[in-house]
């Protein structure tokens, strides 16, 4: 007899108390992170919003400001679990390693590419038994969000949007690269310049 809430699964999400609370912070070699909250989550990882203070240094002084990002977690919830902050994996002989390998080159490949609609990353680092990384953090949303909230989109705002996906995967795939989970759910988009960027 096993509980219901450890074995539903519901559309792939992670349990809630799977995250890291609001407050946790997180070290890289070059910057400190403080998780603000949970901005979404699959089977393969966690994204969350950051804040991270950077100094700026001038001639008459250093001036520090506070900068929101996005930071993704590598968390296989059919694989791992987590005890106080870190994750360990459930079974010895899962792919977790190959997954969480993966997961680094991910941001890596992302990190090479420079395009207007692909969004930009910082660093990756480990932590907590497992690997982050950081990028720009998009406050407007998915296109996914977008368009459900307008109840579909006008044609011509439509084709702007393919117009910019679009240009987005010939630079992909000029670069030899290929994305395999193109939706709306993994566009973001700018609301004060209606950019949208391809994540994931």
């Amino acid at each position: 007899i096993v509980r219901v809430k450890d074995v539903l699964n519901v559309k792939g999400k992670t349990k809630p108390d799977s995250a890291l609370p609001a407050g946790t912070v997180l070290k890289s070699q070059n910057y400190t992170y403080e998780v603000e909250k949970v901005l979404g989550q699959g089977a393969f990882g966690i994204t969350y919003l950051v804040n991270t203070s950077i100094a700026m240094q001038g001639q008459l002084g250093t001036i520090r400001t506070g900068v929101k990002m996005a930071m993704k977690e590598f968390f296989m919830h059919k694989e791992m679990k987590r005890e106080g902050g870190e994750l360990i994996e459930i079974s010895p002989d899962s792919k977790v390693k190959s997954y969480a390998e993966r997961f680094r080159n991910e941001a890596e490949k992302l990190a090479s590419l420079t395009h207007p609609n692909i969004v930009r990353v910082l660093e990756v680092f480990e932590a907590n038994n497992t690997i982050y990384y950081t990028m720009e953090y998009l406050p407007g949303g998915s296109l996914n969000d977008y368009v459900n909230k307008r109840n579909g989109l006008p044609e011509r705002e439509a084709i702007r949007c393919i117009r910019q996906i679009g240009s987005a995967l010939l630079y992909i795939h000029t670069n030899k690269m290929l994305h395999l989970d193109v939706k709306p759910a993994n566009i973001m988009r700018s609301d004060s310049t209606g950019t949208l960027k391809l994540i994931d």
